[in-house]
């Protein structure tokens, strides 16, 4: 299992995984219309790494139903948890 925590994780592995994750996820969000949102799912350690490889923010693992929020500005992401 893929952990996102540099101390216990292989970087080589973490930054591969997230780079690809990230891709994925980049593809989903330049698909959306101005102003569109998605919503998506899956399980740990994915979608945080997504999110890594994407934002270059760790976030916990996501609960099940949990889930953050990704905002793109100006060409960069930010991450806001849900509570």
């Amino acid at each position: 299992m893929l952990r996102l925590s540099r101390s216990r994780a292989d970087p080589e592995l973490v930054e591969e995984d997230s780079t690809a994750l990230a891709a994925a996820l980049r593809r989903v969000l330049d698909a959306l219309p101005e102003g569109g949102r998605a919503l998506v799912v899956g399980h740990s350690p994915t979608n945080e790494a997504a999110v890594l490889g994407l934002a270059g923010e760790i976030v916990e693992p996501i609960s099940k139903g949990g889930g953050v929020l990704v905002v793109e500005q100006a060409g960069s992401f930010r991450v806001e948890e849900l509570g």
